[in-house]
């Protein structure tokens, strides 16, 4: 919730701009759209005709959300979110009521005529095709057929878009609404699949379509804020931290407890158009000294956002040259000799990229995100396609060394949704493919240093230390075109070869370019990985790059080869040598706490029957101290135990571990506190805070649970005091407020006994979740 004061400047504008583009990400059109309403409610508010007031609502559908409110002393609020909030112990959640399950993602009209045809018109507003490919039709002609999936923009082609737009305003006349639909014909499916794919998660309607349906007419029924998720912590009865979107929290103070600070009073205050000084600098003026730095872009400020250029070549020969000289960049390609529109759709697709960087570049020049020079091909270059194999309309991505890594014979818009919407996906593809060739190139020259070549080995995997690591979710594709080179057969290093090492499938479906790839021995690889290990395990030496190259090669985690076929995987003895060398890195306690996560996952998946499952569990125990007591990897290593047997004593003593890493001289919350910092910076799956102290109470609850019901009386008291923590934990658990109910009745403490279990099974009555079992037990007890 945003409040708007009444005096409003251009600099609160910006800042307001600022508060959205971090917390919601916008684009510059939505948010200047945005700021245009409240510019508009200004000038509303001092408008000659007297409004009523009240309260006001967005009638934009894009814009759902935004509420102005006009109050008869002449003020106004406008907020930007509203909805419920709940208190839950120490957390506070917040209900968006834009973000209703229950609120459809589409508006759906039928038109049905009397008789019944074989056809369908679809109409569809034409902001879809140009918006981010987020919007899909599906189509199922039998109730048990396959869905057929394709984008909005996909039935249409791009002249035909644009003879409707030519046409709408060209057409209309005045006093005539803009005509605001497109559409095409299909023939009659049984039903209609409209997506809307979020970032979060994917909304489908799916629509019957009965034999006298003759149209269909969508629209969105979303809104920009339809996303806009808030947790917060309840710090004291005045103070709330709230988080948006799980970015840095906004703090909150009660206006009545806010303590103001005395201020001084300037001794005159004046405004003055144009104030200036002798020698004041111009703001691009401020930037000029920084020229040293030379970026091969060209750029200007102006004097909202940055407006970025993408440096388009004049000829093949000069952006070869140039590429060289900028490695971190790729030269963009467009070769269509044949083509009636090339040279226009080139250019609208350079604009469209160079609007899409400004938004994301936003305020200044950043060079992380300017990684194409582009170029159109003429007939002058036809003998560097002929000499490439390229003969058609085609799309190459060239590295510095002008070698083609990349290529696409798809359309423009859907080269033109990759470089916009999957830039980042693209540009790592790409930093995969140029990895996979070094590495090739390296392990086959016998010259190659242990030290150079561990380095360019550890670039096949997901860098543990510097970015999020999503162990065993690689996938690979067994037939995807490739373009090959291979290597000269004289060679040792390739003789060898008995199979190809397939550069890094898609770990997203996009399929527009194929990639690079090339032929080296699985056996070579295999031998340079124990060379390097050999040597650095028999001098004692811990090297990061060999530890991550080690986790990385254990759990299946690579970028670009899938090198060894998980061939190490299945041998354990190999396995477990990894596994000791990689548990000698010692240097960040933080880093630990990530190698023990992914470990001791691994270690979990180990049947039962494996010949060396002692062995691994005797690891799995050492990581708990490894990681410093980790709740993750002491659960881990307790579901390892108790799957031999209930509530063992090997896991109740791990239980005992974690007990007294919260209850010790420091407060408990403290501890917590402590404990979810660790997991929050380095696991890499999102988890809050009241998730978090639920997963302690669902630990703590479940092994005391097992001591009750296995009936093992002589760890009753032991029990109790995990069952008390957990629901200190968690306050209000009707599960574990039973465990430790029937816990007291256990070794007499009746009365306690009763009230706690009362408490369990109205909890469970408000929550209207099943409470037979807990009032049996009560009622029980009340005998």
């Amino acid at each position: 919730m945003f409040k708007i004061p009444t005096e409003i400047s251009w600099d609160f504008l910006f800042s307001f701009s600022k508060i959205l583009y971090i917390y919601t990400k916008l684009d510059t059109f939505q948010m200047k759209k945005i700021l245009f309403i409240i510019a508009c409610s200004l000038q509303f508010v001092n408008a000659q005709t007297k409004p009523s007031t009240g309260e006001y609502l967005s009638i934009d559908k894009t814009n759902q959300g935004i509420n102005l409110f006009l109050n008869d002393d002449k003020t106004f609020q406008m907020f930007v979110l509203n909805g419920t909030y709940e208190v839950i112990n120490d957390s506070i959640k917040f209900s968006n009521d834009l973000s209703n399950e229950l609120k459809n993602a589409f508006n759906v009209q039928f038109k049905k005529s009397k008789t019944a045809n074989k056809k369908v018109n679809i109409f569809i507003e034409p902001a879809y095709l140009y918006s981010r490919p987020s919007y899909f039709l599906g189509i199922q002609n039998k109730a048990d057929g396959e869905i057929t999936y394709k984008t909005f923009n996909e039935y249409f082609d791009r002249d035909e878009i644009e003879r409707f737009y030519e046409q709408s305003y060209s057409d209309k006349k005045e006093g005539e609404e803009e005509n605001t639909k497109m559409s095409f014909e299909l023939d009659k499916p049984y039903a209609i699949y409209v997506v809307r794919n979020l970032q979060s998660k994917a909304k489908i309607e799916k629509y019957i379509i009965s034999s006298d349906v003759s149209e269909v007419k969508i629209e969105s029924n979303t809104s920009i804020f339809d996303e806009f998720e808030m947790t917060g912590v309840v710090e004291n009865e005045d103070a709330l931290k709230v988080y948006v979107n799980k970015t840095s929290p906004l703090k909150f103070v009660n206006k009545k407890a806010k303590i103001e600070t005395k201020n001084e009073i300037p001794a005159t205050k004046t405004t003055e158009k144009n104030w200036t000084y002798p020698g004041k600098k111009d703001f691009n003026d401020i930037y000029a000294d920084s020229a040293a730095v030379v970026v091969d872009t060209a750029a200007a400020y102006s004097d909202t956002d940055y407006q970025f250029k993408a440096k388009v070549e004049k000829n093949l020969k000069e952006a070869l040259v140039n590429i060289k000289k900028d490695p971190a960049k790729y030269l963009f390609v467009y070769y269509n000799p044949k083509g009636k529109r090339t040279e226009k759709d080139f250019k609208n697709l350079i604009e469209e990229y160079n609007i899409n960087i400004s938004n994301t570049m936003y305020s200044e020049y950043d060079a992380a995100y300017d990684k194409f020079n582009f170029y159109l091909a003429t007939k002058s270059d036809e003998g560097f396609f002929k000499k490439n194999n390229v003969t058609d309309k085609s799309f190459l991505i060239l590295n510095k060394d002008g070698k083609i890594i990349a290529t696409s014979t798809k359309s423009i818009d859907q080269i033109s949704n990759t470089l916009n919407y999957d830039s980042a996906f693209l540009s790592n593809k790409l930093l995969e493919t140029e990895n996979a060739i070094t590495l090739s190139n390296t392990v086959t020259n016998k010259k190659t240093s242990i030290p150079d070549l561990t380095k360019t080995l550890n670039t096949n995997y997901k860098d543990l230390f510097t970015s999020k690591y999503y162990y065993n979710l690689t996938s690979y594709t067994e037939e995807e075109p490739i373009i090959e080179e291979k290597y000269d057969e004289n060679e040792d290093a390739t003789t060898e070869a008995a199979a190809v090492v397939e550069a890094a499938a898609d770990a997203y479906e996009n399929k527009n370019f194929t990639y690079y790839k090339s032929e080296v021995s699985e056996k070579i690889l295999t031998e340079k990985l124990n060379t390097i290990f050999e040597y650095y395990n028999s001098k004692n030496i811990v090297n990061s790059e060999l530890v991550n190259i080690l986790l990385g090669e254990i759990s299946g985690n690579h970028n670009s080869f899938d090198l060894f076929k998980n061939e190490n995987n299945t041998n354990n003895k190999q396995e477990i040598k990894f596994i000791n060398y990689i548990l000698k890195y010692n240097e960040d306690e933080k880093k630990k706490v990530k190698i023990a996560t992914i470990l001791s996952s691994i270690i979990s998946e180990k049947a039962a029957n494996n010949p060396d499952i002692q062995t691994y569990n005797d690891i799995a125990y050492k990581l708990i101290s490894y990681s410093g007591n980790n709740l993750g990897i002491i659960q881990n290593a307790i579901n390892n135990f108790n799957t031999k047997e209930k509530a063992s004593e090997e896991a109740n003593k791990l239980v005992d571990i974690y007990y007294n890493t919260l209850v010790n001289n420091k407060p408990v919350f403290e501890n917590i506190d402590t404990q979810f910092n660790n997991i929050s910076a380095d696991i890499d799956y999102e988890i809050d805070w009241t998730s978090f102290k639920n997963r302690i109470n669902t630990m703590l609850n479940a092994q005391a649970w097992d001591i009750f019901e296995t009936n093992k009386t002589k760890d009753f008291e032991r029990a109790i005091k995990w069952s008390e923590l957990s629901n200190l934990v968690e306050k209000d658990n009707p599960y574990s407020l039973d465990t430790l109910g029937q816990l007291y009745f256990a070794v007499g403490k009746k009365s306690e006994a009763i009230a706690i279990q009362t408490k369990a099974v109205a909890l469970a009555k408000t929550m209207k979740i099943s409470h037979e079992e807990f009032e049996n037990a009560l009622n029980n007890m009340k005998k």
